[in-house]
């Protein structure tokens, strides 16, 4: 089922705003021994070879704009959230061994690609900024998973032709020549972004998820002074948009405001309240807020 942006949902945007990781059902593709997927017509291996294998793999679950497949225009930013972990995460009952992921080059993230094609199965060029990482190298292990986070800015998205698009991201450590690594190829569930041209005029939930990717998008980009600009301009029209108060909450702390976001995430709260007395309570709000609370008693 398609996601099509600009319905409001602000628990989406709310998830996209902080940027949360959550663990993904990696899918149940069967994959060849290079980790690619099976070809149509080829003999298929038996279920239990097929466990066997993935055991050894890493897991990629890549999402765009927090989701499998969204509906989205051109000049609107595109934030792709790539998410990895060891095929035995929180796994407690059984000695797990570490992966090490790496590349030939400096850091880890070199390792990985995404790889964009049209409807007609054509191989296209999106130009996606990924942040440097200074990080040689990556341990998968049953403890934690990691992420990796690109983006297209709205100048970017401007420029590409209206369609259906399917993207797919690749870990290739094959050839790397350092000790202890993971070898091998393994690629994600593919997404798709279907992108078409931006409607005009935008209605206000429209324009509303507009300055939150924006916003969302520069704070990737690591420029937070852009980010709470766009947020500023969005609350100045709309007040009580519970996604640009989550995410202005977002940018206070990471400038150290603590006390700021706390009483930001407590506003939108008390909206949130007001708004939907019957719906069930905004429990990433509130995880927020008392993490916030314990942190500021604390000291």
């Amino acid at each position: 089922m398609k996601k099509r942006m600009g319905k409001g949902k602000w628990g989406l945007i709310f998830v996209l705003a902080i940027m949360t990781i959550a663990v993904l059902d990696p899918g149940c593709r069967k994959r060849s021994k290079a980790g690619e997927e099976t070809p149509s017509g080829q003999v298929r291996e038996q279920p239990e070879a097929i466990d066997v294998q993935k055991e050894k793999m890493p897991v990629l679950g890549l999402m765009v704009n927090r989701l499998g497949e969204i509906d989205t225009y051109q000049g609107w930013p595109v934030l792709m959230e790539l998410e990895l972990r060891h095929p035995k995460l929180f796994l407690r009952d059984e000695k797990v061994e570490p992966m090490v992921i790496a590349s030939r080059g400096d850091s880890w993230a070199q390792a990985i690609t995404l790889a964009v094609k049209n409807s007609k199965d054509q191989v296209v060029n999106f130009l996606f900024k990924l942040k440097p990482l200074a990080e040689a190298a990556l341990t998968l292990d049953a403890e934690k998973m990691w992420s990796l986070s690109w983006w297209l800015a709205g100048e970017d998205t401007k420029t590409i032709p209206e369609g259906d698009y399917r993207i797919i991201a690749r870990l290739d450590t094959t050839g790397v020549k350092k000790p202890g690594i993971w070898l091998g190829k393994v690629s994600s569930k593919p997404v798709m972004l279907h992108l078409s041209k931006e409607p005009s005029p935008l209605s206000e939930e429209q324009a509303e998820e507009k300055q939150v990717l924006l916003a969302a998008c520069a704070k990737a980009s690591g420029d937070r002074a852009k980010a709470m600009g766009y947020i500023n301009t969005l609350l100045g029209t709309r007040p009580e948009s519970l996604q640009g108060l989550a995410l202005k909450a977002g940018l206070l702390e990471e400038a150290g405001d603590k006390m700021a976001a706390m009483k930001t995430y407590e506003k939108a709260i008390t909206i949130f309240g007001r708004k939907y007395p019957k719906a069930d309570p905004p429990y990433e709000l509130w995880d927020e807020y008392n993490r916030l609370v314990t942190e500021i008693l604390k000291k």
